[in-house]
């Protein structure tokens, strides 16, 4: 499977920083390449919190485990491009439907 990870930093004000540039106000935010296969599970489930939908659980042998890139608690900002909704199961039945590569803002 195909998957690569960039992190960048953003400010309040949205300028972009060099991860290793940041201070402890700046927020981070990761963003997560992979390749689903249809079908494929991705072996998550969601929840929403105050902080929005957030990862609640991490299923061994789902996609999201073998690779470790992603970690109980957090928050998925957008998928694609596009911001989330804040129903975690409209959110997880689109992941499961969507094949191809994925990008998950986190």
């Amino acid at each position: 499977k195909q998957w690569y990870q960039r992190r960048v930093a953003i400010t309040a004000g949205g300028h972009h920083l060099d991860p290793d540039e940041m201070d402890e106000s700046s927020e981070k935010v990761r963003m997560i390449g992979l390749h689903k296969g249809k079908g494929e599970a991705l072996g998550i489930t969601l929840k929403k919190t105050k902080e929005g939908i957030v990862i609640a659980r991490i299923l061994h042998g789902g996609l999201i485990g073998r690779q470790g890139l992603l970690s109980v608690g957090d928050i998925i900002l957008e998928v694609n491009g596009a911001k989330v909704s804040d129903d975690p199961s409209e959110v997880q039945q689109w992941l499961t439907n969507t094949s191809g590569s994925l990008m998950l803002t986190i």
